[in-house]
């Protein structure tokens, strides 16, 4: 079964990285955008088959979603899916020093925003529970903008007992919460690492809260308390990549 992704700049991404991936490509003629041309000929280059369809047909294939598609969908063959059970093999190589866990985001929006974040901070693995999470739709994906390329995305049935499995391979866990005393800036993010940021609206549940080893807040200096979660995961990943890249 094929997968679908649409949108101009999640094709061209798309297309950058996993040409051979393509399998087909569907767009509409006539078109006065300049970006969805240029899309069209960079298509052409990888020998890949264009079908020029009607705009409401893409829409349909969205189920009439009026999501922004601007005008362009294509079929990918499907990307290996990785498991609860391959995080143990995925950390037993030592390749991976930086996690992001997400523990109950229901936003799809703010999902493929995070996942956009953790690829342009070099945060290969991405952790959700399967329950109460968002999905990793064609919304999110859109939002990604190509970002889930290169991402491993894993959803857990027990985020208590993966993040036991993370520390067992030398990990440390730190939560990102509004109400900590001590700032993101304070922390020493140089040894392995899995940042926690929790829902939109309850942030990390309590027994996940428990299990960090330390927990952190970003400063504030206006009249408000905090900042929408995607917000939160750009400034933390990007303290942890300066820590780790810019010294």
């Amino acid at each position: 079964m094929s997968e679908i992704l649409y949108g101009i700049h999640t094709v061209n991404n798309y297309l950058k990285h996993h040409p051979d991936k393509i399998k087909i490509a569907f767009t509409i003629r006539n078109s006065n955008s300049f970006a969805l041309k240029k899309l069209v000929k960079e298509i052409r280059k990888f020998d890949i088959s264009i079908q020029f369809v009607d705009i409401n047909w893409i829409s349909k294939k969205l189920n009439n979603n009026s999501l922004l598609h601007q005008g362009i969908l294509i079929y990918i063959k499907n990307d290996i899916k990785y498991e609860e059970n391959d995080l143990y093999f995925l950390l037993s190589k030592r390749k991976f020093r930086s996690l992001l866990i997400l523990d109950g985001l229901t936003d799809v929006r703010n999902l493929g925003s995070c996942i956009r974040t953790a690829n342009a901070a070099n945060v290969n693995i991405v952790i959700v529970p399967k329950h109460r999470s968002a999905k990793l739709n064609l919304v999110a994906k859109r939002i990604a903008s190509g970002g889930v390329e290169g991402i491993i995305f894993i959803r857990v049935d027990n985020l208590f007992e993966t993040i036991n499995c993370i520390k067992s391979f030398g990990f440390k866990i730190f939560g990102i919460t509004s109400d900590a005393t001590d700032i993101i800036y304070n922390a020493d993010m140089n040894e392995p690492l899995a940042l926690i940021f929790g829902s939109e609206d309850r942030g990390i549940r309590f027994v996940i809260r428990n299990q960090c080893d330390n927990l952190y807040s970003i400063p504030m200096f206006g009249n408000i308390s905090s900042l929408n979660v995607s917000v939160s995961v750009g400034i933390c990943l990007y303290e942890f990549l300066r820590q780790r890249s810019f010294k």
